[in-house]
């Protein structure tokens, strides 16, 4: 059996192969690749027999990716009531706005209330699995794990912010099969709201969900007089409830690179397997020393692995059952195979097994930066072991278990995470076995108390999480100092496998080379993959925050950030989630400038967060005085006619002017600065192109831009659509002033606002502007550069994958089912700004503009002499 191990090395690339497809092959090529691959089989060659291994794999992917898919909800039903019964499938979580459950749908029908829906065109998703948030009039409510409701809902595909080496939630969900996300109307399937039904759902995984409910109702009582983020940690622990430890603790934890021990990861779970496991040997070894016929034919290292394997999947199931606790507990059920069974064999042999495992039990494994950590840090600490031979002492054994743990770490946390944190071999050198053999195994024992008696646990608890905060505290300390972490760009193929050489090279028993020169193979980690712009060009890219602006502008030597994003919650924002992370990827971890366009939490949301998180020397923006970012020394007012230069690149403050309008206070005339109107509108622009970004302002705003600077002061190639394309802006007089080629509309798929509107998409879409939309493309990028034409790239068309959601952004600007470019219309229309609702002044200054040719009326290069653009389907 030992023998055939080495075929299943080619399961985990084989898997990674199959989900780089931007499209799913038919049923007949999922057919042909497992009748071709167990014909591979066959041969008693070793080649053969990998290339079987390999398409059986693939088939094996194909196949449950298209099962995946199907169950996904239909795009016809987005946004259409429905009316449904199920029962709450999971324990719920604290969401920004309300609890956030799994529902699992039984019947279902479309509501009533919209009879003009066409229902074989739209089929009501029975049997699947969604999200819902439970808030408005239901948050009176308090679902529970298995209890039946009668609902009114609405839903929504798995569509999520997406930029370049950020989270992947549709792929998440896909993996975790979520069909779709919603919430439960306050209407409800009757007049007072959601409806209970009688009894409760059975089964296992009911059960143990109605437990978790439970003892993390019980662990709160017991806590209550405890500190918040010492409490929250310990719910953690004991439940796998995430949401209790807030994101800024999250923050901590990350930057002392701990954050692997504050959930329910495979190190606990491997750890109270240990714990279990040792407990049995000496007891069964007991037991067989004193009745040796009793174990004979089952001996007494078999049969403790029973209860150690046992209390693994008891505790992963009591935690939730999630994607790491289910690759830890069969990666320990294949060690108890391999050593029970005497075949154990050669480590490489055991982790192609135990990898081989996981790829079955979840084929999109490979694809997070969980599976690679996990089988990373057992093979470095193995290799590690065999270095050092004999043991010379437990404390020089712990410390070279963490020295290789770090080894490995290295370039993963390079790819993964974009940083690497100095202080985290101090800071779990210390943090590891407190966590894990001590406050974990405490917390579940209090845990197991305080779900009988709340008084008695609370007592139990209290040295716990005194001992949590202690520990909270010292990481905080180490997270504060000066280069707690080093931000790495992304490295490319050869700096990683360089790396990994490097790696192996430091840890092996036989070492190829020289230790110092192992690690001059690490080097390469530092330099990154995507450089600053040469001199004289300089770059624009939009960053996928959802609703809500983040631009960064790029020259040779500078950055500049306009906008945040969004928060999305208490404690919980763009800058967090996704700005500052995809600024680490890059490897930036300083900005020149930081320009908040104005107040709205869509555009200052974030601000907080990056400031926390990057060096910036100076921050501009259009605040009130009462504004938190107004007191920073750094910081001064947007006016017009501010101007700077880099890099022969020149930026330009176009408003707010002096007078610093804004929209009226409600009952009075007085005008306040910070709003929509008063946002900073900045011009860029250089011998290759420019660009204007416009901020929330509306169409007074607009008029007043246009008769200050005319059509030669506001034309641009590039447009940052106004107020993410409301109604109340983009007027056809602005548009024909700016006559840009491209307009960025950064926008929420779904968006509540209905962003943009449907007749400024027309009013772009008759002018001959392409709408670049974030909801439909992602991260958007735009390079400039003397003398060729620009160049754009968006993230969705660079990196095509078959479970990406694509939208249908407008009618008459389609994206092909393969991804491919969207289509810009053929015909655009020549119009008058007076002609179009919502449109610009009318008089004898429009009427005189209106007869200007119109970019895209003629040939590419007829009305502006510029270049044509240059679309990349690299990133």
């Amino acid at each position: 059996m030992r023998s055939s191990w080495p075929l299943l090395w080619p399961v985990v690339p084989a898997a990674l192969l199959a989900h780089r497809l931007p499209t799913l092959p038919s049923a007949g090529w999922t057919v042909a690749l497992a009748v071709l691959g167990c014909a591979a089989l066959v041969p008693h060659r070793p080649a053969c027999r990998w290339l079987g291994v390999a398409l059986l794999s693939i088939a094996f992917c194909l196949w449950r990716a298209a099962v995946a898919l199907d169950a996904r909800v239909d795009p016809a039903i987005e946004g259409i009531d429905l009316l449904v019964t199920g029962h709450v499938d999971s324990m719920p979580v604290a969401g920004s706005f309300g609890p956030v459950l799994r529902f699992r749908i039984g019947d279902c029908r479309l509501a009533e209330t919209r009879p003009a829906v066409d229902t074989p065109a739209a089929p009501c998703p029975a049997g699947a699995r969604v999200v819902l948030r439970w808030s408005g009039g239901a948050a009176a409510l308090t679902p529970e794990p298995g209890s039946r409701w009668a609902l009114t809902i609405r839903l929504k595909r798995n569509h999520a912010v997406l930029n370049p080496g950020g989270y992947d939630a549709e792929l998440a969900a896909l993996a975790e099969g979520i069909a779709g996300r919603g919430y439960v109307r306050a209407g409800g399937a009757t007049a007072d709201g959601p409806s209970r039904l009688p009894g409760y759902e059975a089964g296992i995984g009911i059960a143990f969900e109605r437990a978790r409910h439970w003892v993390r109702g019980r662990l709160a009582e017991a806590l209550a007089a405890r500190d918040p983020e010492a409490a929250g940690t310990l719910v953690a622990l004991v439940v796998g409830d995430q949401s209790a430890i807030p994101p800024r603790l999250w923050q901590v934890y990350q930057r002392t690179g701990v954050g692997h021990l504050m959930s329910i990861s495979g190190l606990h779970i491997t750890m109270l397997a240990a714990m279990a496991l040792w407990a049995c040997r000496r007891i069964l070894g007991t037991c067989a020393r004193r009745s040796p016929v009793m174990f004979e034919r089952w001996p007494a290292p078999l049969l403790a692995w029973w209860p150690a394997l046992a209390m693994a999947f008891a505790y992963s199931l009591f935690s939730g059952w999630g994607i790491p606790a289910q690759r830890t507990c069969w990666m320990l059920a294949v060690a108890a195979w391999a050593s029970a069974t005497g075949r154990a064999g050669r480590i490489a042999d055991v982790l192609a097994l135990a990898a081989a495992v996981v790829v079955i039990s979840d084929p999109w494994a490979p694809l997070s930066a969980g599976f690679w950590l996990s089988f990373a840090a057992v093979a470095a600490i193995v290799l590690h072991g065999g270095a050092a031979g004999a043991r010379p002492g437990w404390w020089r054994e712990a410390v070279g278990t963490q020295w290789a743990a770090t080894v490995a770490m290295f370039p993963l946390g390079a790819v993964f995470f974009a940083s690497v944190s100095l202080v985290g071999p101090l800071a779990n050198a210390f943090a590891i076995p407190l966590v894990s053999a001590v406050v974990t195994p405490l917390a579940l024992a209090g845990a197991a108390i305080a779900s009988l008696s709340s008084a008695i646990g609370a007592i139990l608890l209290w040295p716990v999480a005194v001992v949590t905060g202690l520990l909270i505290a010292a990481l905080r300390l180490l997270s504060a100092a000066a280069g707690a972490i080093a931000v790495v760009a992304s490295p490319g193929a050869a700096a990683l496998v360089a790396s990994i050489v490097a790696g192996y090279c430091v840890l092996a028993p036989t070492r190829p080379i020289a230790r110092r020169q192992a690690f001059v193979l690490m080097l390469p980690l530092l330099v990154g993959t995507d450089p600053r712009p040469p001199a004289g060009h300089w770059r624009l890219t939009a960053i996928d925050v959802g609703q809500g602006n983040a631009v960064l502008i790029e020259t040779h030597r500078h950055r500049l950030l306009y906008d945040t994003g969004p928060s999305y919650g208490p404690g919980s924002d763009a800058g967090m989630r996704h700005v500052v992370p995809w600024l680490r990827r890059r490897g930036i971890a300083d900005l020149d400038r930081l320009i908040v366009s104005h107040e709205d939490d869509d555009h200052a949301g974030g601000a907080g967060s990056v400031l926390d998180a990057m060096r910036v020397e100076r921050i501009s923006g259009a605040l009130g005085r009462g504004h938190r970012l107004a007191a920073d020394p750094r910081f001064t007012p947007c006016e017009r006619g501010q101007r700077w230069q880099w890099d022969g690149v020149e930026f330009e403050m176009l408003h707010p002017g002096p007078d610093r309008i804004d929209a009226r206070q409600a009952g009075g005339s007085r005008r306040v600065f910070g709003g929509n109107a008063s946002s900073c509108v900045l011009r860029v622009r250089s011998p290759a192109g420019s660009a204007l970004l416009a901020g929330d302002i509306g169409v007074a705003e607009e008029r007043d831009l246009i008769r200050i600077y005319g059509d030669a002061g506001l034309a641009a190639d590039v447009l940052l659509v106004p107020h993410h394309g409301s109604a109340t802006s983009s007027s056809a007089a602005f548009l024909l002033a700016v006559t840009p080629r491209f307009a960025v509309a950064q926008v929420g798929y779904r968006n509540r606002f209905r962003h943009p509107n449907a007749a400024v998409v027309e009013r772009y879409r008759r002018r001959g502007i392409e709408l670049l939309r974030s909801d439909a493309l992602a991260t958007i990028r735009i390079g400039f550069a003397p003398g060729r034409p620009p160049e754009l790239a968006s993230w969705r068309q660079a990196d095509r994958r078959y479970w990406r959601i694509r939208v249908e952004p407008d009618p008459d600007v389609t994206i092909p089912a393969d991804g491919g470019d969207p289509t810009p219309p053929q015909k655009p229309v020549p119009i008058r700004p007076d002609r179009v609702p919502g449109g610009g002044p009318t008089g004898p200054s429009s009427r005189r503009r209106s007869k200007r040719p119109l970019r895209g009326s003629g040939p590419r290069r007829g009305c502006t002499g510029r270049p044509p653009w240059r679309r990349s389907a690299r990133w």
